[in-house]
């Protein structure tokens, strides 16, 4: 579909305006219809060229995208880390980084609002619990049902987001967009301890079931 100005009728216009997005590389257009005149719809034409020409005005030299250094970092990290550490960092990276927009998204072009994006889409994610590794077979119940991550499983992943995004903005000499973000803060685990009264309880049930049990003690 070219650039131009399509008359739909009278002083009804379609604007069409075509250029190359500087944040995926990828062309990008805005097909916009207008009731204005056509000295009107000519401005807005000019206005959003202008608006992309100012977006491409930024030096692309030494840009990359937040997968390609993921690839390079993982492989160039190989031997400096523990196999258990690097292959939870690939395995988050896969399974819950790439398949996001951000992951195609140049390193300097990546904002505060693609990270808080990111972090929505994980948490709408589900997953059935099972056994078995994470990319491997995995055994499940039929009573099994998907359930939503966790609040420290969606910290966890975000550590290794945080951790490439840290490396990555410092290479491209950028704000990492992860310093303007909340903390964020996981989930509450029960303590794995009984409360006084609950002690009193369980003594009370071993002398009235058990009392030989505790005079052996």
């Amino acid at each position: 579909m070219s650039e131009g100005i399509v008359k739909l009728g009278t002083n009804h216009y379609r604007i069409r305006v075509r250029a190359t997005c500087p944040r995926t590389g990828k062309e990008k257009e805005l097909d916009r219809v207008r009731r204005c005149t056509l000295t009107e719809a000519r401005a807005l034409q000019h206005q959003w060229r202008e608006e992309f020409v100012g977006e491409l005005a930024k030096p692309a030299t030494d840009r990359v995208r937040l997968r390609d250094f993921a690839t390079s970092w993982l492989d160039g990290r190989e031997g400096d880390l523990k196999i258990s550490s690097a292959t939870k960092i690939a395995i988050v990276w896969d399974l819950h980084i790439a398949p996001h927009k951000i992951a195609d998204l140049y390193v300097d072009e990546i904002k505060l609002a693609d990270v808080e994006d990111w972090i929505a889409w994980l948490r709408a994610q589900t997953y059935v619990p099972g056994k078995g590794k994470r990319g491997g077979r995995r055994t499940r119940s039929e009573k099994s049902k998907a359930r939503p991550y966790s609040k420290g499983t969606v910290k966890g992943y975000y550590r290794v987001l945080a951790q490439l995004l840290n490396v990555a903005t410092a290479r491209a000499g950028v704000r990492n967009p992860c310093d303007g973000l909340e903390r964020i803060k996981p989930g509450k685990r029960r303590k794995n301890f009984l409360a006084p009264d609950e002690v009193g309880k369980v003594l009370a049930h071993v002398l009235e079931h058990n009392p030989l049990l505790v005079r052996n003690v």
